[in-house]
């Protein structure tokens, strides 16, 4: 089963200006740079779903 990783950054602990949902797989390096956060971007105060593959 895959792992992903959720990240809030700014705003407060409850409500994060932006969040990022990242596949532990595509971690591959100790600090994550933004090119590869941006990629995994998820609006804030939505919910999440998994399709199977991925989590949205």
């Amino acid at each position: 089963m895959p792992f992903f990783v959720i990240m809030g950054l700014g705003g407060a602990p409850n409500r994060p200006e932006k969040m990022y949902c990242v596949p532990l797989k595509e971690i591959k390096y100790p600090k994550l740079y933004p090119s590869v956060l941006t990629k995994f971007y998820h609006e804030a105060g939505k919910d999440f779903f998994w399709n199977g593959h991925t989590l949205n």
